[in-house]
């Protein structure tokens, strides 16, 4: 019988991985995005720095998704494609459309009133 290796990926595993190199990442807390340069975490949480709004310190746990900023000298190549323009792929930029430029203010559950 094969032995199988498995590799458990985790929301620090990206984190540090951005951290490591400078690179922006997005992460999604309770549903609001918030956007930054991971510069510190101790397995506890993570913060991140934001160039206008400054310094989030996020749980890690609270943490439901992280979008690596992918740098362009690491994006992949485009594949030639057979299907016609309308099938076409959208654009990075394109794909990036709907985030917001920065975090929300957070709204008491069921209120819709800003909290704080």
């Amino acid at each position: 019988m094969a032995s199988q290796g498995s590799t458990i990926f985790t929301v620090g595993t990206l984190l540090n991985r951005a951290q490591d190199q400078g690179i922006p990442v997005r992460v999604l807390v309770e549903g609001v995005w918030i956007e930054g340069i991971p510069v510190a975490s101790d397995g506890h949480g993570v913060i991140i720095d934001h160039e206008v709004d400054g310094q989030y310190l996020v749980r890690t746990t609270a943490i439901t998704a992280v979008l690596y900023v992918r740098p362009d000298d690491e994006a992949p190549e485009p594949r030639p494609s057979t299907t016609s323009a309308e099938h076409e792929q959208p654009t990075r930029e394109a794909a990036r459309e709907g985030y917001a430029p920065t975090a929300r203010k957070a709204v008491s559950a069921g209120s819709g009133v800003p909290a704080g």
